[in-house]
């Protein structure tokens, strides 16, 4: 053991301590074990949107400090790992209606065409008839695209716990997970 002289514990404990493989308190970090650093990383993310950068600085020659550095408003690691995307609203749109959309606008140009060269008798019966088969097509393209946006967003909620449950020490530079 490596004991300084008028010390009564050793000094490299808590460090042999990680090394044994014993968990740390939660909250801190496991490289370098402490907590004062650690942030949530979407905390992060949000302050990100909120705070404006700093200006860039002058020197005493007059001339204006520019660089990678002094314009980012988060560290390089946590800008890495972004928030999982949100699925599609016209992706959902389309995955519900699946191909009522196109059928509608079939039974439209035919209702225009019918109108055209026909009675408006007849195109009332055409475009009832497609209004009436793109109907009974719809319905289970809408269950089935219902339950396929139902399943994404299920898998979306989970990434987006997953991404919430990530802290970042900014002592270290390190993401890792809350257990």
């Amino acid at each position: 053991m490596s004991i300084a002289p008028g010390q009564q514990r050793p000094i490299f404990q808590r460090s042999r301590e990680r090394a044994a493989g014993q968990v740390s308190r939660a909250g801190s970090c496991p490289v370098c074990g402490r907590h004062d650093a650690v942030r949530q990383l979407h905390a992060i993310y949000q302050d990100r949107r909120r705070h404006m950068p700093e200006p860039p600085l002058v020197t005493r020659y007059g001339l204006m400090m520019r660089g990678a550095a002094l314009l980012m408003t988060m560290p390089r690691t946590p800008a890495r790992v972004p928030p999982p995307r949100r699925p599609s609203l016209f992706g959902a749109y389309i995955g519900l209606h699946g191909f009522q959309v196109p059928l509608a606008l079939t039974a439209l140009l035919l209702a225009f065409g019918a109108l055209i060269e026909t009675s408006v008798a007849l195109t009332f019966e055409v475009t009832t008839a497609v209004a009436f088969f793109a109907g009974l097509l719809g319905e289970p393209l809408h269950r089935r695209g219902k339950q396929r946006w139902n399943a994404r967003l299920a898998e979306w909620d989970k990434a987006m716990q997953a991404w919430r449950g990530l802290r970042y020490c900014s002592r270290c530079d390190h993401l890792f997970r809350r257990d």
